[in-house]
């Protein structure tokens, strides 16, 4: 194990294990990627503090985050580091989050940006999106 400036541990090239008295791993996180997320070379980036576990994996740009309570539910996340490929339903899943995460980025820009218009509008105006979405990948 080998010692980085960000006072976090090397384990065995493949993991940067950075343990954290932050309430917010998110937020360690994204100092490391202002840092320069290149200078890190490991597949997973592993960031903890007390309650919570945040995991990038470098080759696909995904993110988990979990409470350390929750963690044995996500654990096919790691089954890279054991040489084991991941279910496509677990992709599936990432894939299912970004897009949520994507469609709430949405609802604040317009809540934000059309003052006048009413929650109930805007949600209609989504789902009507979605609908278009699915009808046009059909």
């Amino acid at each position: 194990m080998s010692r980085n400036v960000n006072k976090g541990v090397y384990i065995s090239r493949k993991i940067f294990f950075l343990a954290t008295t932050a309430s917010d791993t998110h937020c360690e996180f994204n100092i490391i990627k202002r840092n320069d997320l290149s200078k890190i070379n490991a597949e997973y980036i592993i960031i903890v503090n007390e309650t919570d576990v945040l995991a990038y994996e470098r080759a696909t740009g995904e993110l988990l985050k979990s409470t350390k309570e929750a963690l044995y539910k996500r654990l096919e996340f790691f089954f890279p580091l054991l040489g084991k490929p991941r279910s496509l339903e677990f992709s599936v899943v990432a894939a299912d989050r970004k897009a949520a995460e994507q469609l709430a980025q949405l609802h604040g820009a317009l809540v934000i940006n059309n003052p006048n218009a009413t929650i109930e509008s805007i949600n209609a105006f989504i789902c009507n999106f979605l609908f278009c979405s699915f009808i046009d990948s059909a």
